[in-house]
């Protein structure tokens, strides 16, 4: 059985409004513990900051194949619960070739997803993200 990779842009207008959203409300319930209104106003404002970042992450606890990124870098929670990560700057060469995606860092780390293993659909978006993040950071 192929699988489906889950990919999440950690730049995406929701990820960064929730991430907005969590430290200022954490932020908010810190202070609002050293001033003398009720405590349950503080532990409320904490316990949905905590929440909102919990609901962000999901799916990397949901999924076992699971791929996010941002500007900078990516990780690759993939093949069971082994994680890669790295930037893209450290990417030498990545192609996609007939037996999978062939990710080279520099250092000489070589990361292959098989075609065996994931769907062609999943191997050729993580191509392209990888691809277009490279060329802009060169």
């Amino acid at each position: 059985m192929k699988h489906r990779i889950v990919f999440q842009d950690q730049t995406a207008r929701k990820y960064v409004a929730f991430t907005s959203i969590g430290i200022i409300l954490i932020v908010a319930g810190v202070l609002l513990l050293f001033t003398s209104l009720e405590e349950y106003v503080a532990y409320l404002g904490i316990g949905i900051g905590i929440a909102l970042f919990f609901y962000i992450n999901m799916n990397s606890f949901r999924s076992t194949h699971f791929i996010s990124y941002n500007r900078k870098g990516i990780t690759l929670q993939l093949l069971g619960r082994k994680t890669n990560g790295f930037s893209f700057n450290q990417l030498q060469k990545v192609s996609l070739e007939e037996k999978g995606l062939l990710i080279k860092l520099k250092g000489g780390e070589v990361i292959t997803l098989s075609r065996k293993r994931y769907l062609e659909q999943s191997l050729q978006q993580l191509f392209t993200i990888l691809k277009t993040k490279t060329s802009s950071h060169e």
